[in-house]
């Protein structure tokens, strides 16, 4: 894992994201993050009020058996999107996937 001067995890990868130390809060591994969020649906949610807007999407971590909301944002001067929440996927948005 690589890391900039502000702490935030550098993609391996030109296309993938910019995990902020945010996304970790709730102790879910790198790996599962960007499984997640490579194999994602969604958005399941927009935050128009949040600017930049701020984007949700389901996805199944590294094992399959559970799926992970990931946020994600935009923000000027980086190229990537950020990833900056991730958790284990709440019901009212697996139901929007039609998963639950």
């Amino acid at each position: 894992m690589h890391y900039d001067n502000a702490g935030n995890t550098l993609p391996e990868e030109p296309d993938e994201p910019l995990i902020l130390p945010s996304a970790f809060k709730h102790g879910v591994s790198e790996n599962d993050i960007l499984h997640a969020w490579r194999m994602a649906r969604g958005p399941v949610d927009v935050n128009y009020h949040r600017d930049p807007p701020t984007y949700m999407y389901v996805g199944p971590g590294v094992s399959g058996a559970v799926w992970y909301e990931i946020g994600t944002a935009s923000r000027a001067g980086y190229d990537q999107e950020l990833i900056v929440h991730a958790m284990k996927a709440r019901k009212s948005y697996l139901r929007k996937e039609g998963l639950r």
